[in-house]
């Protein structure tokens, strides 16, 4: 009886990996202000849980969710500092240092 109940505890894993990735993706979209820190974390999560042979929806979903959450980062940080705004901004602060 004993066997059978620490097999059961054995065969049980668990999915926290998978789980912390696919939020910190999900995380990385919805606050993609953060200059991507969730993203990146995310991306580091779902790389090792499929590095360690745990290739399921949940990993992939946070590597999809990470990725994206990276771009639009990305897009928004290439919007601000091209902006007339940003550019008068560095202007000003160029002039007021010299």
């Amino acid at each position: 009886m004993e066997e059978n109940y620490y097999a059961a505890e054995e065969k049980k894993e668990s999915k926290a990996l998978e789980i912390c990735s696919l939020v910190f993706g999900i995380l990385s979209i919805v606050c993609c202000c953060c200059y991507g820190i969730f993203g990146i974390v995310g991306l580091v999560l779902s790389i090792v849980a499929l590095a360690t042979g745990k290739k399921s929806g949940l990993s992939i979903a946070g590597l999809i969710c990470s990725i994206v959450g990276i771009v639009f980062t990305i897009i928004l940080l290439w919007i601000g500092f091209n902006s007339p705004e940003y550019q008068q901004m560095m202007q000003s602060y160029m002039q007021a240092i010299q």
